[in-house]
């Protein structure tokens, strides 16, 4: 007997040609490591201003930084390719990339 798909379980990425599905997996990809990857250079950015703020030496602010860099990274990533619908996370990788961006320039300023 054959199993009929069930529609709660279908993401909508459809696997037929001309359905788009290549589209979003490029998309997901794209979102994965690029995304990922701004997202975790501007915390580590706005992370390292913020330690030397806080009194750590510089050197040890940026290595303290770039290690927890490393894991939001793969988090942010692992995110991206788990998710079942890629707009919340492209908006909260997107929105957190330039909150941070500015939070680390508006640190650095004062």
């Amino acid at each position: 007997m054959r199993k009929r798909p069930n529609p709660a379980l279908d993401d909508g990425a459809g696997t037929a040609p001309g359905t788009g599905g290549r589209l979003r997996a490029a998309a997901r990809v794209a979102l994965g490591v690029i995304g990922a990857y701004l997202f975790a250079w501007s915390a580590a950015g706005a992370g390292a201003v913020l330690l030397v703020q806080l009194g750590m030496v510089r050197s040890e602010a940026v290595v303290t930084a770039a290690m927890l860099a490393i894991l939001i990274y793969l988090a942010a990533a692992l995110w991206a390719f788990v998710a079942r619908r890629l707009w919340p996370v492209a908006a909260c990788l997107v929105g957190g990339w330039l909150g941070w961006l500015c939070l680390g320039t508006v640190w650095l300023g004062s």
